[in-house]
């Protein structure tokens, strides 16, 4: 290993287990680089080509721990992985994974933040000490003390941040750790991690889709493509070789253009009426007295911090959670007393990481699941799921490929397909986008038009502004779980049909 570099990978390939379909899956070929200590890496590519595999070789995960086929080596802090395992690298590699659920071993946020320093011997003030400078560095002061079950997909990954971060090791590696922080989150983020790699050294490898997020720090860009690396320098030049500066990343302020307020139209498909709901042992409500409606013919997005309380709302809409008080109406009428699978035939629901909604053995299974049970015919379900596949791109994974056993962006891809293969009229969606590029991103704001235009009510919460940016017509702002702005953007008008009467009448 080079003297100047902590990280030093060499002819490195990886291929997971052959699937019971007959397919192996070979996420890294021949990949060799080397990182220094104290830069800044930043590491993009499409879904499935590899990154978040590489990620994992880092601390030795790769190969004790992911069953798989590895060959050429990986050299960190002077320790080859093949020779020390995971726990040799623990107060050096800080990994902090897509789904923060996969870090979270406690109760609660300050136990969660003090696992680490207890395993290495901390002393309890030391421990106080960490906790208290990483929850203020990283603007989560106010978590301190909430139980990790109460905390939203952000507040959680930022959390688990923290955790990886409180016994500042040499090296953190972060995988789309933007993608369910919201705006100010991320800009505390990106402001901690250029301290951490300006004021401490600390080596930084950042895996993201997102432009937006990482355009000011970007020095190093590796991208993958399949497995290899195609692009491994500054990172103005990767900018410039792709046409990408600060105003193709920076997504328009949805705040400020073709804003309209919302008003009349045909009748709505969901009605929140003074809708109430805080979950058990909570001190205050997540969603408190919510007034709105969603209509057909409409992609409406709804943004706010983390912890607004967008996902309490998503979770209304088809029973998945029931209001202490006021009323959910799917089509004028109260959902209150019907059951999940009744209301999922008119609602489809994507929750907010496709791990949640994966089960069955196949990606032919997976699909056809929803459509098997409301009684469809098998050839509707083909011409379903060719059609699907194709939309979300997921045909070449092989029908009889475990949808586990997928990268983050393409298990995304089939969760999202399992939800269009019902044709519900409405589709409520938390946080699509988490494991897309911007390709996929755009192919599915594409097809969500398609919806739309086909009659479709479309809900969407998200903090992804670039995928607002090309799809929103409405913009929903929630805060402390009240609705704060209810906008139409764009040119500010609903397009519906000439003739069209109402919602029910038009399906």
């Amino acid at each position: 290993m080079a003297a100047s570099n902590i990280i030093e990978v060499t002819n490195l390939s990886f291929t997971y287990p052959r699937t019971v379909s007959g397919r192996a899956i070979t996420a890294l070929s021949g990949v060799s680089l080397g990182i220094r200590q104290g830069e800044m890496v930043v590491i993009t590519g499409p879904s499935g080509s590899g990154k978040s595999t590489f990620c994992r070789c880092l601390n030795g995960l790769i190969p004790h721990v992911q069953r798989g086929s590895m060959s050429g080596d990986v050299v960190v802090a002077g320790m080859n992985t093949k020779n020390h395992f995971i726990t040799d690298y623990s107060p050096v590699v800080g990994l902090v994974f897509q789904n923060p659920d996969d870090h979270l071993v406690a109760g609660d946020v300050d136990s969660e933040i003090a696992f680490g320093p207890e395993q290495m011997g901390w002393d309890p003030a030391a421990i106080e000490e960490g906790i208290r400078t990483t929850v203020r560095a990283l603007g989560i002061g106010h978590l301190r003390g909430r139980p990790v079950e109460e905390l939203s997909w952000g507040e959680r990954q930022r959390v688990a941040i923290a955790s990886a971060t409180v016994i500042n090791p040499r090296i953190l590696v972060l995988d789309e750790p933007f993608s369910g922080i919201d705006e100010t989150g991320s800009n505390i983020l990106l402001n901690f991690l250029s301290s951490l790699n300006a004021d401490q050294k600390t080596t930084i490898i950042i895996v993201e889709h997102r432009m937006d997020r990482i355009f000011s720090i970007a020095c190093r860009m590796v991208e993958f493509i399949n497995g290899k690396i195609v692009y491994d320098g500054e990172g103005s030049q990767f900018f410039r070789s792709r046409r990408i500066d600060r105003t193709t990343v920076q997504p328009v302020d949805d705040t400020n253009y073709g804003c309209e307020p919302v008003s009349g139209g045909p009748a709505p498909v969901i009605s929140l009426r003074h809708i109430t709901y805080s979950y058990p042992g909570s001190l205050s409500p997540s969603l408190s007295d919510v007034n709105l409606d969603f209509y057909p013919y409409e992609i409406t997005f709804i943004k706010g911090p983390n912890g607004s309380g967008k996902s309490t709302l998503i979770r209304h809409l088809n029973g998945i959670l029931t209001p202490d008080s006021g009323e959910v109406l799917l089509l004028g009428q109260p959902v209150r007393g019907k059951t999940i699978a009744s209301l999922s035939r008119t609602v489809g629901t994507l929750l907010q990481h496709a791990d949640y909604q994966l089960f069955e053995e196949t990606i032919a299974e997976e699909l056809a699941f929803a459509p098997n049970n409301f009684g469809i015919p098998e050839d509707e379900i083909s011409t379903r799921s060719r059609r699907v596949s194709d939309d979300l791109c997921i045909s070449h994974l092989g029908s009889g490929t475990p949808p586990l056993s997928l990268s983050a962006g393409e298990k995304q891809r089939v969760a999202i397909g399992g939800l269009l293969m019902m044709d519900t009229p409405v589709i409520a969606m938390d946080e699509p986008t988490i494991g897309l590029d911007m390709e996929l991103k755009s192919r599915l704001a594409d097809l969500m038009k398609k919806y739309r235009d086909h009659g479709t009510a479309v809900i969407i919460a998200t903090h992804d502004r670039e995928f607002s940016t090309l799809c929103a017509d409405r913009i929903v702002r929630m805060s402390g779980g009240s609705i704060t702005a209810d906008y139409r953007v764009g040119n500010g008008k609903r397009v519906v049909p000439q003739g069209y009467a109402d919602f029910a009448g038009s399906r």
